[in-house]
Parts: structure tokens; C-alpha cells; sequence
């Protein structure tokens, strides 16, 4: 099949090479003067240059020969009367690749493409391609090692198709080179709206791609080297506005392009120096970068800001792989669903690095990540000004959580800071859900802010070791940690600082360090932990613990709870109301005291139907009392 396309191509053009004697050297065509092209080209030697002036009308082809076509200082070749393209390059069955090279040339009015190519190479010096039907530039090559395009100081613009490449159609093996070029204002109904490439590899070095309109890949599609180029204000009916495809991006923009999803970049391969911004997923996921499924993505110095989505703002990651190293991912936003900054999205893997997550938002869950259900690392960062909302406010139709983080897979974070965000509802900082895992080593929340959980909210099982729970806030309990899970266990942590409720709203306030809701059977281990503070505007400065009919168990060990306040149990209150004493459990073990704390009324602990045992911890100087029981 691929011979008998070689051959009618061929056919196509039998008879058009002149059998004239070949003319060498310089050869000089005025065609404002009545010049012939072709039958210079004809004529030419293999090699030979034209020097042209004006401008020249036809449809114009070469065969067999490498050949020159310079402007004298500058030419048009125009397509207008007739169809086809404007200047072809022919092949023969058996020839070797052949260079045709343009220098301050514009190839225009092209029906069938500006310049069409089989076999060749091309090459573009401070020439121009522009307003042509059928493609700016179509080379195709079946043969290996493919034909390149190389364009030079040179700009494809404003040209059609109905099919893919609008600016450049690169079929099959046919790569193409571009250096401080531009395309601009290309569309094609396919794919590619500035470029397409079937097989071979798009190369863009102080390049720019603006402009341009596709189904797919408004601006770019296919496989990409980037370098010092930029990608703006591109647009895709469907996918990818700026680019899509696999590739290795250096030092460039991707800057307001557009699509249903994946509004700047649908891109898998590594993103250096790069720069995605102001992109937009108006009807899908992924505003500013979208990693495909099982595709991997690195980023590493990167910065993805100002980008929008319905969901995953920032970054969307559908069960791949991506890494992110001195990154910043910022303001970014989604209008429905969780990710402001970043959605992993069923499975996958993300390691995030030494980055900075700051001032993204969403309206659901997860102000700057949501993690649906992949394994998510966090390293040596700053999560900061995140929102999911307002604090307090509601929506039945969202989630409002997670401040910072949406847990629903497993997500470890080391050596981290998440301060200052905000949800409406729960984990100010982070929120937890039901059957997923979260680790928080050597990590820091600080001055977040919700209804439940100022800054973790755990449903599922958490374990917070080395770390620091400060200065946090919740409108109703648990200004440091809410938790309502199978299991938590903290250990060398500070929680100080903290509060619980408001003076304006009566009746709120529990658990200024942490409330503990638990359900049947589950434990909460504290060792060798401070909790000191911390306020709380009803009960329980330090701790609330409330089984409320079920079981809330807590053990201390080598902890000390000193100098919290609340309106009663300033270092600790358990409520077991509606069960009997053994489900609102608190032991205290050796090493543990509770001092202090200061309270209405028991200021150590105030025990409302609970169980509190002794087994070698101590409460005492609390005021006005150390332990109330009723």
C-alpha cells in the first residue's frame, strides 16, 4: 500500500522537471518583470540558488535536486490562481533526500497546502508561510530516518485545514526543527492547530506558539523538545490547548491556552525551568497540566499558577506517576470539584519535594491537593493559604475539607509545613476520610482554620509522630485535631496553642488540642507528647474525649497536658454521657501528668461519666481543682 501511495504521488507530477540544460550558479528571476520561476527551477543545477524578486504566481514544484530559492531582498510565491500547493517537492522512487532551502521567501494562496513535501528536507531562513488552505507546510516520509523541517527566524501563520497540522503537518517519520520562529493564528479541524507530528519529534528552540485552534493540541500535538519557547493563547475544542504529547520541556511558557480539559498541557516526560500559567479547563480536569493515564510526568523548578479547572486547577493526574521537585504551585483554582492545585485521581503515584503549594482554592474538597485514591508523598514543602472553602460556610453540593490536603488514598508527609489554610467545613489544614492512611513525620500545622479540626480532621487512621500541631483554630472542636478514626496515634508532637470555638458562638467549643469522637473499638495512643495552650471555649482545653454511647479509648504515655484552659476539664474533659463509663476511657501512664490547667471547674480533668485511670500518671496544681467526677 505505502508503495502505490509513493507511486501515484509520483504520477502525479510526472513531466513537471524541465529536460532544459542545468543552469549553475547563481540563476536571477525577476518575476515582477516577467520572470519564470519554474523555468528556472527547471533549468537549475543540483545545488544551485535563485535569486528572486517580487512576486511570483503559480504553482511552482522541484524534483531531484537540492536547490536554493532566495528573495532578492525578499519574494512572494503566490498560489492564488489555480489550485494544489504553492511550491512542491517531489521524490522518485530510488532518490536520495534532497534539501530545498527558502530564504526571504513567503509562500502564500496555496489551495492544497502552502508547501507540500514527500522525501525531502525542507528548510525555512527568515521566510514566511502564511494564509494558505489545506496546511501552512505537509511533508510526509515513510522512509526511515525521516525528512526534517527546519525553520530558521521564520513564521507559519494563518493558515487552514480540515484535517490536522494547520501551521505544519509532519506524516509519518517527518520531524521538523524550529529556531526563534513563530506560529501563529493556525487552525485545522484534526489536531495540531499550530503543529502535528504523526511519528518523529517536534523541536522548538526560542520558538513561539500562539494563536493557533485544533480538536486536539491547539497548538502543538505530538512528540516535543522544548527550549526557551513559548505556547500562549492557543485553543482545542476538546483536549489540550497548548500541547499535547510526550516530551522533554526546558525553560518555556505555557501561558493562557485553553480547552475542555487539560487547558495548557496534556503532556507526559520531564517539565524543567518551566512556566504554566493562566490555563484553562473550561468543561473538564487538568487547567494548567494533565498526565494522561499510566503516563509519568517530573517536574522539577517549576511554576504552575493562575491555572482553572472544574477539577485539579493546577495539575491532574489520572492513576500516573508524577514527581514535583522545587516546585511552586499557586493560586491555581477549580469551580466544582476538589484539586485546587493538584487532583491525583484514582491511583498513581506523586512525590512532591521541596516545593511550595500556596493560595490555591477550591469549593470542595482539598484547597491545594485532593488525592482520590494513589499513594502521595510530601517532602520538605510549604503548603500555605489554601481554601476549601470559607470557614463556616455550607453547600450541600460540596464537600468543603481539607484546607491543604483531601485523603482518600495514602499520603506521607516529612519534614513539612501546612500553615494558614482554611475549609469550610472540616481539616482546616487536613482532612482524612474514612479508610485511607495518613503519616505526618517531623511536619508542622500551623494556624489553620475550620469548623472541625482546625488542622487534621482524621476519619480513617492517622499517625502524627515528631511534629507540631500550633496555633490552629476550629469553630466548634478539635482546634488542633478532630478525630472520628479507626485509629491515631501521636507521638513526639507538640499540640499547643490551639483553640476551639469563639466567644460569639454559644455552645461551641471542644477539645482546643484535640477532640476525639470515636467509633467502636478504635484506640488513641499519645506518647511522649506535650499539649499545652491550647483553649477551649466550652470543654477540654488540652483533650475532649466523647464516647457518647460507643467507645472513645485514649492512653497517654510520657505525656504532659499543662496549661491549657477551658470552661470546664482545662486539661482534660471526657463526656460519657448516654453510655456506660468504660466506653469514655483515658488512662494515664507512667510518665504522664497533667498540670497546670485551669478550668471553672475541674481543672485537671472533668469526668462526666467516663472511666479515668491512674497507672502511674499524675494530675496535678491544676486549678481550681484536679479532678471532677461525676
Amino acid at each position: 500500500m505505502k508503495g502505490a501511495i509513493v507511486i501515484a504521488f509520483c504520477l502525479a507530477f510526472a513531466g513537471v522537471a524541465s529536460a532544459a540544460t542545468p543552469v549553475r550558479g547563481l540563476t536571477t528571476v525577476a518575476c515582477s518583470s516577467g520572470g519564470d520561476l519554474q523555468a528556472a527551477i527547471d533549468a537549475a543545477a543540483p545545488g544551485a540558488t535563485i535569486d528572486v524578486s517580487g512576486t511570483c504566481h503559480g504553482h511552482f514544484g522541484v524534483a531531484g535536486k537540492d536547490l536554493t530559492i532566495q528573495g532578492s531582498p525578499s519574494a512572494t510565491l503566490d498560489g492564488i490562481y489555480g489550485s494544489g500547493a504553492t511550491l512542491s517537492a517531489f521524490w522518485t522512487y530510488g532518490d536520495p533526500y534532497h534539501t530545498l532551502t527558502l530564504q526571504d521567501v513567503a509562500v502564500v494562496g496555496g489551495t492544497d497546502a502552502g508547501i507540500a513535501s514527500f522525501h525531502w528536507n525542507l528548510t525555512l531562513v527568515d521566510s514566511a508561510v502564511s494564509g494558505n488552505a489545506g496546511g501552512g507546510i505537509r511533508a510526509q516520509d515513510s522512509y526511515q530516518p525521516g525528512g526534517l523541517v527546519t525553520l530558521t527566524g521564520s513564521t507559519v501563520s494563518g493558515n487552514t485545514t480540515t484535517g490536522s497540522g494547520g501551521g505544519i503537518q509532519l506524516t509519518s517519520l517527518e520531524s521538523a526543527v524550529l529556531t526563534n520562529s513563530t506560529l501563529s493564528g493556525n487552525k485545522a479541524t484534526g489536531g495540531g492547530g499550530g503543529i502535528v507530528s504523526e511519528y518523529g519529534t517536534i523541536t522548538l528552540n526560542g520558538t513561539t506558539v500562539s494563536g493557533n485552534s485544533a480538536d486536539v493540541g491547539g497548538g502543538i500535538l505530538g512528540e516535543v523538545v522544548m527550549t526557551n519557547s513559548t505556547v500562549a493563547g492557543n485553543t482545542a475544542s476538546y483536549e489540550a490547548g497548548g500541547v499535547g504529547g510526550d516530551g522533554t520541556f526546558t525553560s518555556s511558557r505555557i501561558t493562557g491556552n485553553t480547552a475542555e480539559q487539560g487547558g495548557g498541557c496534556i503532556c507526559t516526560g520531564t517539565l524543567t525551568d518551566m512556566t504554566i500559567t493562566d490555563n484553562a479547563a473550561n468543561y473538564g480536569a487538568g487547567g494548567g497540566l494533565y498526565v494522561g493515564r499510566f503516563g509519568s510526568a517530573a517536574l522539577t523548578r517549576t511554576t504552575v499558577t493562575g491555572n482553572t479547572a472544574e477539577y485539579g486547577g493546577g495539575i491532574y493526574s489520572d492513576e500516573s506517576w508524577v514527581t514535583i521537585a522545587g516546585s511552586t504551585i499557586s493560586t491555581n483554582s477549580v469551580s466544582q470539584g476538589g484539586g485546587g492545585a493538584i487532583w491525583e485521581y484514582r491511583g498513581g503515584s506523586m512525590t512532591i519535594t521541596g516545593s511550595t503549594l500556596a493560595g490555591n482554592t477550591s469549593p470542595d474538597a482539598g484547597g491545594a491537593i485532593r488525592n482520590g485514591s494513589g499513594q502521595l508523598e510530601i517532602d520538605d514543602s510549604v503548603l500555605s493559604g489554601n481554601s476549601a472553602g470559607a470557614v463556616g460556610s455550607h453547600d450541600p453540593n460540596y464537600a468543603l475539607q481539607g484546607g491543604a490536603i483531601w485523603n482518600n488514598g495514602t499520603t506521607t508527609l516529612t519534614d513539612t509545613t501546612v500553615t494558614g489554610n482554611h475549609a469550610g467545613q472540616g481539616g482546616g489544614g487536613i482532612y482524612d476520610v474514612n479508610g485511607s492512611s495518613l503519616v505526618l513525620n517531623g511536619s508542622t500545622l500551623s494556624s489553620n482554620a475550620s469548623v472541625l479540626g482546625g488542622g487534621l480532621f482524621n476519619t480513617a487512621t492517622a499517625t502524627v509522630s515528631g511534629s507540631t500541631v500550633t496555633s490552629n483554630t476550629a469553630l466548634d472542636g478539635g482546634g488542633g485535631i478532630a478525630n472520628e478514626g479507626v485509629s491515631l496515634t501521636i507521638d513526639g508532637t507538640t499540640v499547643s496553642d490551639n483553640v476551639a470555638g469563639t466567644h460569639t458562638a454559644l455552645g461551641s467549643g471542644r477539645g482546643g488540642g484535640l477532640l476525639d469522637l470515636r467509633p467502636v473499638g478504635a484506640v488513641t495512643n499519645v506518647t511522649n507528647s506535650r499539649f499545652t495552650g491550647n483553649h477551649a471555649f466550652v470543654n477540654g482545653g488540652g483533650i475532649w474525649v466523647a464516647g457518647a454511647g460507643q467507645t472513645a479509648t485514649v492512653d497517654l504515655a510520657g505525656t504532659r497536658v499543662d496549661h491549657n484552659t477551658a470552661g470546664g476539664g482545662g486539661g482534660i474533659f471526657m463526656d460519657g454521657t448516654g453510655g456506660a463509663p468504660s466506653q469514655t476511657a483515658v488512662t494515664l501512664e507512667p510518665g504522664t501528668s497533667v498540670d497546670h490547667n485551669v478550668a471553672t471547674s475541674g481543672g485537671g480533668v472533668l469526668d462526666l461519666h467516663g472511666l479515668l485511670t491512674l497507672a502511674g500518671g499524675t494530675v496535678t496544681l491544676n486549678v481550681p481543682n484536679d479532678i471532677v467526677k461525676f
